[in-house]
């Protein structure tokens, strides 16, 4: 029935497509609505349904909820896995999270230099923050040489 409601919801979703009267439901959406409605369980089984569909979003989203212990407990080593999948998706705000990660050591080992990694990848990819975190690390020379000049490239 829950299902039911939120499936019914998409069809007044702005996001959805004008082209059909109706239109296939997408799981990401899908989640999201469950989630604002508090329907955590429901969000999981659609986010599910989006990562395994080939979704970076949708993988990225199930690393957050077990970082965040949303709709369960918290599940570092869930996080990690998901955000790697996100990641290996295409996805750079993933590998901008992996690299806070491992500047934290907060579900892998404390690693500036794995960060640097990431952030540069994440920056690459178009992430802001990865820009900006990583031209920390430049400024500071934590994980990568010391280049002041690289800093505000």
């Amino acid at each position: 029935m829950k299902r039911v409601l939120v499936l019914s919801l998409l069809a007044f979703f702005p996001l959805m497509s004008a082209c059909s009267p109706h239109p296939p439901a997408d799981p990401l959406v899908a989640g999201v609505l469950s989630d604002n409605i508090g329907q955590h369980s429901m969000a999981q089984d659609f986010f599910e349904e989006a990562a395994n569909n080939g979704d970076p979003r949708g993988a990225y989203r199930l690393g957050e909820r077990a970082e965040k212990g949303i709709g369960g407990k918290k599940n570092m080593a869930a996080a990690v896995r998901w955000y790697r999948e996100a990641q290996k998706l295409g996805y750079p705000q993933a590998d901008f999270k992996l690299g806070v990660l491992y500047i934290e050591g907060k579900g892998v080992p404390k690693d500036a230099g794995m960060a640097a990694e990431h952030f540069s990848r994440a920056a690459k990819g178009g992430s802001p923050y990865g820009a900006i975190y990583m031209s920390m690390l430049c400024l500071d020379g934590n994980g990568v040489e010391k280049d002041s000049v690289q800093a505000y490239l």
